[in-house]
């Protein structure tokens, strides 16, 4: 009797905790990235978000066996203090700092972006290095990040100013607040485009960063110890062609 109780309690525990792994198999990677950086996250026409980034996160999904949820929009500053925390897993679009590395584990690159000045057409200058930029002040989206060399400088020899959208940032730069705006270039093109500035303000030749674009998973989250698995699934979307794919499917 004893022996048979044991061996139902041996049994009751391993369906248990075979149970507990299959939930946790089954939980969805929980993301979110910057809506309204064009290509990467964008709201269509009926209001869905779209881009390059929900793509990439929807085939790794399917290549990881793993369902994938798209979070909330959220401000960039809050998307990020949640990540930090675990309480979203993935930053779905972002570059690599020595700072950010310090609370993300960052994927394989799966896009890479230029960096690029918009200013107004009465007031277009020469850069040639960006050294050309001492003693002008510029303006960029609130907690972007345009890469160590240009943050770098910008933070020794710049005033910079922020906003919370692009919309705001143009703005201010219509209203001569500052010199310049930096911005991915695709993305500062498309809302200009979309918006009627084209005329009004002009992207410079000169780039400033060519920059990679990551997946972040949060240090808290268990998605961490899946980083391997998620490198070998980009790594195979760009050796058999998914992510020039992906990208191609959002340009003009």
């Amino acid at each position: 009797m004893r022996k048979s109780f044991r061996l139902s309690t041996l049994a009751l525990l391993v369906v248990l905790i075979w149970s507990g792994i299959l939930s946790a198999d089954a939980k969805a990677i929980r993301y979110g990235g910057a809506v309204g950086w064009s290509p990467l996250m964008v709201k269509g026409d009926n209001g869905r978000i779209v881009g390059v980034a929900v793509d990439v996160m929807n085939e790794l999904g399917n290549r990881l066996h793993r369902p994938v949820e798209l979070s909330e929009e959220l401000p960039w500053k809050r998307l990020m203090d949640y990540a930090e925390k675990g309480e979203i897993d993935v930053v779905a679009g972002i570059y690599k700092t020595e700072e950010r590395e310090k609370v993300f584990l960052f994927s394989q690159p799966f896009m890479v972006n230029t960096a690029k000045l918009f200013v107004l057409k009465d007031n277009i200058f020469t850069v040639n290095d960006l050294q050309d930029l001492k003693g002008k002040s510029g303006g960029k989206p609130s907690g972007g990040s345009f890469g160590e060399k240009f943050d770098s400088f910008a933070a020794a020899n710049l005033k910079m100013n922020e906003a919370v959208n692009k919309e705001t940032l143009y703005k201010m730069l219509q209203g001569k607040r500052f010199d310049f705006v930096v911005m991915d270039g695709d993305d500062g093109m498309a809302y200009l485009a979309k918006n009627g500035l084209q005329d009004d303000i002009k992207m410079l030749d000169f780039d400033v960063n060519t920059v990679k674009v990551y997946l972040a998973i949060s240090k808290k989250s268990p998605v961490a110890d899946m980083v391997g698995d998620i490198d070998k699934a980009l790594l195979d979307m760009e050796s058999d062609g998914t992510l020039q794919r992906i990208a191609d499917s959002y340009r003009n």
